[in-house]
């Protein structure tokens, strides 16, 4: 038998990891991803007895739902999310987590998508636009009937991301900066004209539906997340949503931040640099010493340019439909599937 510790978590994810025989499969290596030619399959007692090793070793009071659901269904190692967590580091053993993690202790999100679910509540609003102005009479039903809402809403935000994109490509601040809501409704006009939806919905319907990115709910593991990060850690926007829709979206949703950075603040819009090495600077910190948490690789991409630390926050449909990203790589220090697990890994387990 033989035993090893893997502290690539620091300790407080240290893994036990339990060799059976030299032909059993090394747990160690289905967490690391170093396959080694043996096949990374470990049966389920042995993913639980070794989880359970994880528990205890660790004492963790508090522990990720993502954790505890996948100890009932895991088949092999790699099945738990919370253990499958990446770092770009070697295996070293560490007396504090503070000195092992790749992180700084001051952390900056991006909104729209990473913390909050835009799409389910923008389709969602579109819906009850669409049935109250359906009532309208047989024509307008007709109209409205054919429209996927879900395409809709994916083609509004795939146009924030190309206007913004190409304001934040000027090379100095502007005096006429367009706000979000302003981005937004402009790229909402063009798409009921596109649509054949002109005359369909009035003037207040259309103002109301535009302000839908101030009403976003946050995803189910934000809050508790955002609770368990701030028990130890700063915290803050960094985002393209201006002052105002922020201080709404943290309303709504019920969570709440140190601080609220806007790329409105710095007169351009992500990816620029100026948002990233601005941000830094309005908290009297260097570059190195942020750390971007966010669901896009080219926000990650742009900040770790910047000197930012970085962390990639996996969420479905997210990325522009790019493949998804598994493992760190020279522009990504580490990958989550979840706000709570990065809290945990962080040592932030007492809520």
């Amino acid at each position: 038998m033989e035993n090893r510790h893997c502290a690539i978590f620091g300790p407080v994810l240290t893994v036990v990891v339990v060799r059976l025989h030299a032909h059993d499969h090394p747990f160690c290596d289905d967490i690391m991803g170093t396959n080694d030619g043996v096949s990374s399959s470990v049966p389920a007692s042995h993913t639980i007895t070794i989880a359970l090793i994880w528990i205890k070793t660790c004492q963790l009071p508090n522990l990720p739902p993502t954790f505890l659901r996948s100890l009932k269904t895991s088949k092999r190692a790699s099945d738990i999310p919370s253990i499958r967590i990446w770092y770009n580091l070697r295996p070293q053993t560490c007396s504090s987590h503070h000195d092992s993690l790749p992180l700084p202790n001051r952390y900056v999100f991006d909104v729209f998508g990473t913390l909050f679910d835009w799409r389910s509540a923008v389709v969602r609003e579109f819906k009850c636009l669409a049935r109250d102005a359906s009532k309208r009479g047989s024509n307008t039903e007709a109209m409205l009937s054919g429209v996927n809402w879900m395409e809709f809403t994916d083609e509004w935000r795939k146009g924030y991301g190309r206007n913004t994109k190409a304001l934040a490509a000027k090379p100095t601040p502007s005096d006429s900066f367009p706000k979000l809501d302003v981005v937004h409704r402009q790229i909402l006009d063009d798409l009921i004209i596109s649509h054949g939806l002109h005359g369909v919905f009035t003037e207040l319907e259309l103002t109301h539906v535009n302000l839908a990115w101030h009403r976003l709910d946050p995803w189910p593991d934000v809050p508790q997340g955002l609770r368990m990060l701030q028990r130890g850690y700063m915290t803050s926007t960094l985002s393209n949503a201006s002052v105002r829709l922020l201080v709404d979206l943290a309303r709504w949703g019920g969570i709440s931040f140190d601080l609220l950075i806007s790329s409105e603040l710095f007169g351009t819009y992500k990816p620029n640099p100026r948002v990233y090495l601005n941000a830094a600077e309005l908290l009297d910190l260097r570059p190195e010493e942020v750390c971007l948490v966010a669901a896009h690789r080219y926000d990650l991409e742009a900040a770790k340019g910047c000197g930012y630390a970085t962390v990639y926050l996996r969420r479905k449909g997210e990325d522009d439909g790019e493949p998804e990203i598994n493992t760190p790589n020279e522009k990504i220090d580490v990958v989550v599937d979840d706000l709570q697990d990065l809290a945990v890994l962080l040592g932030c387990m007492n809520i």
